[in-house]
């Protein structure tokens, strides 16, 4: 007995060593490195293709450069000077685990899917407009770029969120401009208890720097009273993508089908019966868990590139129209 035991101490002990070993040298692959930054990896520069080890030490030249990065069974994430928190950018030396930018959001499900996603409460359009994810349970302090794609986008909200000040009013977007208030119109269109909000580049007619928007939101006026702030909003638009830009995207998707694959739905399926959940829906909570990790991955390259969130409907219908293979969440097969 004591024999079986000893052997199975010194069985354990191997195991142990042998995975703390595989995870001290395991190592990240560079998958691509802002355009124009030269970054340093234990003095070494990294391009794509560049294998760095987590320990590695990390030189950034700007505070504004990053690299992404891909580790067999984890989703593709961006290494930034200090991990792209506020008041750390200035930290452009580091361990490389210690500058991973944190992106935590929920991908459970928020009921039935659409292809278009419609605001459907005031304080939804609160978290939407400020960038954060929609499963966030408050808006972001400072609102983000909100990104659209095209020189055209759309806001969509059930007429219920501003039914509360009035049946009838109009929309404006109003922002300061070198110390002075910008008040523009925004049209909008009301049918079938759906309100349509439309932008267009021309909200920023005039500006040749649109980093000198400050304090943008979006008021809504009720007929015959005053504006009412309904959130903070700071649409911006990138006519066009470039080439390069989507051939990047054409080499993350592989990344984001293997990480989001056959392993992560069957895990996430089984959780979810340890749940209590039937089995029928756990199956299809699992391939949207799956879908919207995809998604959110492709979401993550744009605010790293542009230095916004893109705007959820917006990027659908981008995908759509150059990755039509791509599922993204919402479309049906």
């Amino acid at each position: 007995m004591h024999s079986i035991s000893t052997m199975k101490n010194v069985l354990l002990t191997t195991m142990l060593f042998c995975f703390f070993t595989v995870a001290t040298h395991a190592q990240w692959r560079i998958i691509s490195v802002k355009p124009g930054a030269k970054v340093f990896a234990n003095g070494k520069p990294v391009k794509k293709g560049s294998m760095i080890s987590p320990k590695a030490k990390i030189k950034f030249t700007k505070k504004t450069d990053y690299v992404r990065v891909y580790a067999k069974g984890k989703a593709p994430f961006t290494l930034k000077p200090g991990g792209g928190k506020p008041g750390k950018s200035s930290e452009l030396v580091a361990v490389a685990t210690s500058m991973m930018v944190p992106r935590k959001r929920s991908l459970a499900s928020r009921g039935k899917e659409t292809l278009i996603d419609v605001i459907p409460d005031l304080e939804s359009v609160k978290i939407w407009f400020s960038g954060a994810p929609i499963s966030a349970k408050e808006p972001l302090k400072k609102a983000k770029k909100l990104l659209y794609i095209g020189k055209e986008g759309k806001l969509y909200m059930f007429t219920k969120t501003v039914q509360d000040f009035s049946d009838k009013g109009k929309f404006f977007l109003v922002y300061k401009l070198n110390g002075k208030r910008v008040i523009r119109p925004v049209p909008m269109e009301e049918k079938d208890g759906q309100i349509t909000i439309t932008f267009n580049n021309s909200i920023y007619k005039g500006v040749s720097d649109t980093e000198n928007i400050k304090e943008s939101g979006l008021f809504f006026k009720p007929a015959g009273n005053r504006p009412i702030l309904l959130s903070q909003l700071r649409p911006f638009f990138i006519t066009e993508p470039s080439d390069d830009f989507k051939a990047e995207v054409k080499d993350l998707i592989p990344l984001l089908k293997e990480t989001y694959g056959t392993d992560f739905v069957e895990k996430k399926y089984q959780e979810l019966r340890k749940e209590g959940k039937g089995e029928d829906v756990s199956k299809k909570e699992a391939k949207t868990q799956a879908t919207e990790g995809q998604f959110y991955g492709i979401t993550d390259l744009f605010e790293d590139t542009y230095g916004g969130v893109p705007d959820r409907n917006s990027l659908k219908m981008w995908l759509i129209k150059n990755f039509p293979n791509f599922k993204v969440p919402g479309k049906k097969d």
